[in-house]
């Protein structure tokens, strides 16, 4: 019995700590790691760094609330004030107080409570990843075309080379990349068309290439540069590497899917028609996006520069 009881904990110790592993990329993802652990994302200790990300993750939920208003504003905004003051001090966030202002704010958003603090950042993190994914698609189209591209770098500064309403979401990527590389290289990205910029980004390639060693752009693992044995051990560690992430990949997709599903459930969009709509747009979008099959292949060793 003492052994099943055992082997029952691990596999629930195992769990929480791959379900923080996977909330630590989401919160890195959002800008909101500020230093936190893994542990800090299921134990009990209140640590400065997680009280830090706690109060960015208030502010962050606070953003995207802003837009779609709670059904009861005072209440959401009370809750989020609690989670910035009990951050503020290891005295103030201390024996669980930090916990119960994070419930609070959970609750504030028409959300099931949970005594798991794992559960309920999963929760206040997916509110945000889903929420500025909303954002991302209204600021892109106001009128309501949830398929149109967001606006590029370009656009939000008013630069040249700015993609247009209505173009699609390759122009509006090409355009982004264009006014960040001529921004890298020192151009001027404010003609009103992308060629001159483009011929100007060419010429400051063509003034840096010669001062780069010879070597430098050059395969550091130049093809046919193994030997049988080599290749074979290579593709055996490639394979056993792809089915690896491969698993991981679909596991996390699965939980990205879930955690899409449950904020559409949410009380709020259930009631509003008008939000509903470009919310399942976005989720939409959002799944279009994840491939369970890793980008990467065996052969991309061979591309693998040391500019690259």
């Amino acid at each position: 019995m003492a052994s099943q009881g055992s082997a029952t904990q691990g596999t629930v110790m195992a769990d929480l700590e791959g379900r923080a592993a996977d909330l630590l990329d989401r919160l890195t993802d959002c800008g909101l790691a500020t230093g936190v652990e893994q542990e800090d994302l299921y134990g009990s200790d209140v640590r400065p760094q997680f009280c830090t990300m706690c109060a960015a993750l208030a502010d962050a939920v606070g953003a995207v609330i802003s837009t779609a208003p709670a059904s009861n504003q005072k209440q959401f905004a009370d809750a989020m004030q609690g989670v910035k003051d009990a951050a503020a001090s290891a005295e103030s966030s201390g024996h669980g107080k930090l916990d119960k202002a994070l419930k609070r704010l959970l609750l504030s958003l028409d959300a099931a409570a949970s005594n798991d603090r794992t559960a309920v950042l999963e929760y206040l993190v997916a509110h945000v990843q889903a929420g500025r994914m909303l954002m991302t698609q209204q600021d892109a189209d106001p009128q309501g075309d949830t398929h149109m591209a967001p606006a590029s770098p370009l656009h939000q500064n008013g630069g040249g080379a700015s993609p247009m309403k209505g173009v699609d979401g390759v122009e509006a990527s090409a355009s982004a990349l264009i006014h960040d590389l001529a921004t890298l290289l020192q151009c001027d990205p404010s003609p009103a068309q992308a060629l001159p910029v483009l011929r100007a980004i060419s010429g400051a390639i063509d003034q840096l290439l010669p001062r780069l060693p010879p070597s430098f752009l050059e395969p550091i693992l130049p093809p046919d540069s193994l030997n049988d044995h080599q290749m074979s051990e290579l593709e055996e560690i490639d394979s056993a590497l792809r089915g690896e992430y491969t698993v991981r990949r679909r596991m996390l997709i699965e939980r990205a899917k879930v955690t899409l599903q449950s904020f559409l459930w949410a009380e709020r969009l259930q009631k509003e028609a008008s939000s509903r709509q470009p919310a399942e747009a976005a989720a939409q979008q959002g799944e279009d996006l994840m491939h369970k099959q890793p980008a990467v292949s065996l052969h991309d060793v061979f591309k693998a520069k040391q500019g690259a």
